[in-house]
């Protein structure tokens, strides 16, 4: 039996979809595909078994990264946008890709630094829409355009702010 599942995440928690996965597989679905930015889910009924998931955002990753992840037992399954999707099979203790501090640190500098970028390329766009006159005298581009770059840079601006949290709790408090 097979399934297919949308299941949408944020970058700067990808804990609920790693989660979510290693639930799936205790419960004997074992993924099987990835599709349209990791969000679609394929699943094959089998026996329920012990799969850790987890997803590193590194939009350039070499060959000794590469390496020193797989050499501790871990495959790639997918990648998407810089998001990189690994699998393990354990037995006893559950394992933690990013196993220090400063690993999840990094990992959340590395995307806040691609969302401060498109946030920052959202600003002309919305100065370009109040100041240019051209835009004022076709109102239904200026509402359009509003209607499509507002909640964007909310959404940019909200994940900015989350990876900035996330980064002071690990601090503070230590892991997840």
């Amino acid at each position: 039996m097979n399934k297919t599942v949308f299941k949408g995440w944020w970058g700067w928690n990808p804990s609920k979809i790693e989660d979510y996965l290693e639930d799936m597989a205790l419960k004997g679905w074992r993924l099987s595909g990835v599709h349209l930015a990791m969000t679609i889910f394929d699943f094959n009924q089998d026996d329920p078994a012990n799969v850790r998931y987890a997803f590193d955002y590194n939009n350039r990753p070499d060959d000794e990264y590469m390496g020193l992840i797989e050499d501790d037992g871990w495959v790639c399954t997918n990648k998407s946008a810089g998001w990189i999707m690994w699998k393990k099979e354990y037995s006893e203790e559950r394992p933690h890709l990013l196993t220090d501090n400063q690993s999840l640190i990094d990992r959340n500098n590395r995307l806040f630094r691609l969302l401060l970028l498109l946030a920052l390329c959202q600003i002309p766009i919305l100065l370009m829409n109040f100041i240019d006159r051209d835009y004022s005298e076709h109102r239904l581009v200026s509402i359009i355009i509003l209607c499509i770059y507002i909640p964007s840079l909310v959404i940019l601006i909200f994940g900015l702010i989350r990876l900035f949290m996330a980064n002071r709790a690990v601090k503070r408090e230590g892991r997840r």
